[in-house]
């Protein structure tokens, strides 16, 4: 698997299998022993615990994102049914482009997308239990990083950008 990761709480560990068709979310408990799993339609790039060990929050491209950093550039590829010939005809408005970030509850086993339909997550990170920082855009090409912005976001998916640099905000 990739991206391991140890409960803050416990002795669960949390860590993704690569899939062609996405990526499946794994959680064993302390003796190693599978406690959950969730498949989803994307990438995983960023999986984090909150403090409290309650919730995870994932940052998944869709596939058919460029996926960039220690993976390499390359773009990755939705499975579409239809001969070989057939086109391939993109608008820029797909929603398999996007980075979005998502919030799985471990009491439930539901994970659920936090972010708005219209912005790109590059990167999250907790700020306390019930928060979480974003990197973001409004737009989902390679080119939008430049112009990104600092945003928090609640556990109800409410945005509020805050800090929007005049510069590259890395």
């Amino acid at each position: 698997g990739k991206l391991p990761r140890l409960s803050p709480r416990d002795g669960r560990a949390a860590f993704v299998v690569p899939g062609e068709d996405g990526d499946t979310l794994m959680i064993e408990n302390a003796a190693a022993i599978p406690a959950a799993a969730k498949t989803f339609d994307g990438h995983v790039e960023e999986l984090r615990w909150s403090p409290d060990g309650d919730r995870l929050l994932l940052v998944i491209a869709g596939l058919g994102a460029d996926v960039s950093g220690h993976e390499g550039g390359f773009a990755t590829s939705r499975s579409e049914s239809g001969p070989d010939w057939l086109p391939e005809v993109e608008t820029g408005v797909e929603q398999n482009l996007w980075r979005r970030l998502w919030l799985y509850e471990l009491g439930s086993g539901h994970g659920r997308v936090l972010s708005q339909p219209s912005t790109n997550v590059w990167e999250a990170s907790w700020c306390g239990n019930d928060k979480i920082a974003i990197i973001r855009s409004s737009n989902h090409d390679e080119g939008a990083w430049y112009t990104a912005s600092l945003a928090c976001v609640d556990l109800q998916g409410v945005e509020r950008i805050c800090h929007k640099p005049a510069e590259q905000i890395g």
